[in-house]
């Protein structure tokens, strides 16, 4: 079964669509974006579409690749105070010290939970959100209704964004997965072994269909540019062989998108309720 990233992310819109009235004003997130890049590009077009369809306002700073670290620092210093939830959109050129900026996001309205205090807070479970990726494959697991107990987990790769906050998701349910990185001895044994593979390395076509079992639940949020096309960890004919397959793109994608706006009403409540 392949499943609908699209169908799932329409599901999230149309709940939230009911909130957002019970916001006055209507929510606002900002996102930094420096450079220019027709990937990034599209990726905040999808992010604005999403917003528009919940009715969430999206206000985005634009920045030349030639803008200082400092004057970019009083930007978002000052940009945090206008608006709910902040994204600082990746990757940010060489010569800004990426981490100095990211701490710059308070917790309670650091969506992506890019901070160093957003991602401990979220190893304590003391914040009401989860990032948007772990979120995304929650939502797959819960909707397609994918048991994960008793079950052999693989997690490919150790990455801040998938493999290292998906393992402190699993190690909160008691779960210990195995985590495959360049190290592993034996990778495709590992591999061939596992009920359920999560992967999100950006390394396209890693995982081919002799190194999976018939029936596996594939999650494939490995996502990297090839060819002017989006491609993911998994080769797509591993579909034929899984129990769940995840595509790239209209898998993952769209779900961790719809993701972020469910974490800025989260902490909106979170917020309010103090």
């Amino acid at each position: 079964m392949i499943a609908s990233g699209n169908a799932i992310k329409n599901d999230i819109v149309l709940e939230l669509k009911k909130e957002v009235a019970l916001f006055h004003p209507a929510p606002r997130l900002g996102i930094v974006y420096v450079g220019d890049d027709p990937v990034i590009d599209r990726y905040i077009a999808l992010k604005e579409k999403c917003a528009k369809e919940i009715g969430v306002e999206v206000q985005i700073k634009k920045f030349d690749t030639t803008v200082s670290h400092d004057d970019l620092v009083r930007s978002v210093t000052a940009f945090c105070g206008e608006v709910d939830g902040l994204i600082v959109q990746l990757p940010l050129p060489v010569h800004i010290r990426r981490d100095e900026i990211l701490e710059l996001l308070p917790p309670e309205k650091d969506v992506d939970m890019l901070s160093s205090v957003s991602r401990q807070l979220f190893v304590e479970n003391k914040i009401p959100i989860v990032p948007p990726v772990v979120g995304a494959i929650v939502e797959i697991f819960e909707r397609y209704a994918i048991s994960l107990v008793g079950k052999k987990i693989v997690v490919v790769g150790r990455g801040h964004l998938v493999g290292a906050p998906f393992v402190v998701w699993l190690t909160r349910k008691g779960i210990t997965p195995t985590v495959i990185t360049r190290a592993t001895p034996n990778i495709e044994e590992v591999l061939r072994d596992a009920d359920i593979i999560v992967t999100g390395v950006g390394q396209p076509g890693l995982i081919t269909s002799d190194m999976i079992k018939t029936g596996a639940v594939l999650i494939d949020a490995g996502t990297s540019e090839s060819e002017g096309a989006l491609q993911g960890d998994i080769d797509p004919e591993c579909a034929h062989h899984a129990g769940l397959f995840t595509p790239v793109p209209g898998g993952v994608g769209p779900i961790t998108v719809a993701m972020i706006f469910k974490n800025l009403f989260a902490l909106l409540r979170s917020k309010n309720e103090r």
